[in-house]
C-alpha cells in the first residue's frame, strides 16, 4: 500500500461526516490522487475526476460510509478561482456545512474562509529533497 493510500485509509476510518479537508501543495504533489483514494475508501463507485473546470463535484458514498453518517464526498478545486467569493457564490457553504458530507478542497490556501469550519483540517502535500512525496496532516 502506498503512503497516500495508507493515509487515505487511516483518515477515512476516522471520518464521521461534517469534516472539511484543505489540501495544499504544488502541482503534481498528489492532491487529486489522494482524493481518489479517499473516495475509494468511502465506497464511491464512480470515477473521481478533478473538478478544476467545474469547481465542485459531489459523489455518493457506499453503505459502510453511510452507516457512519457520510452520504456524500464533496470535491472542490480552487486552482482557477480569481477570488474565494466565486466558490461561496455557487453555494459551496451549504455543501461544506452539511453534517453528512466530507469535503475535500484542493488548493485550499486560496480559500482563507475555509478555516472557519469547526472541523477544518489541512493536509500539506510536497516533495522531499529526493523527489519523493510527503503529506503533513495538521489538526
Amino acid at each position: 500500500m502506498s503512503d497516500l493510500a495508507a493515509l487515505a485509509h487511516e483518515l477515512a476510518a476516522s471520518l464521521h461526516g461534517g469534516e472539511v479537508l484543505g489540501l495544499i501543495g504544488t502541482l503534481g504533489a498528489g492532491k487529486t490522487t489522494f482524493v481518489q483514494l479517499l473516495a475509494a475508501e468511502l465506497g464511491v463507485a464512480v470515477e473521481v475526476k478533478s473538478p478544476t473546470f467545474v469547481l465542485v463535484r459531489e459523489y455518493p458514498t457506499g453503505q459502510d460510509a453511510i452507516r457512519r453518517g457520510i452520504r456524500c464526498l464533496v470535491h472542490a478545486d480552487a486552482y482557477r478561482l480569481e477570488d474565494e467569493a466565486e466558490l461561496w457564490g455557487i453555494g459551496f457553504d451549504e455543501l461544506a456545512s452539511s453534517p453528512d458530507a466530507v469535503t475535500a478542497v484542493e488548493w485550499a490556501d486560496r480559500i482563507p474562509g475555509l478555516a472557519r469550519y469547526p472541523s477544518y483540517r489541512e493536509l500539506r502535500f510536497g516533495f522531499d529533497e529526493r523527489g519523493g512525496r510527503f503529506v503533513e496532516v495538521e489538526d
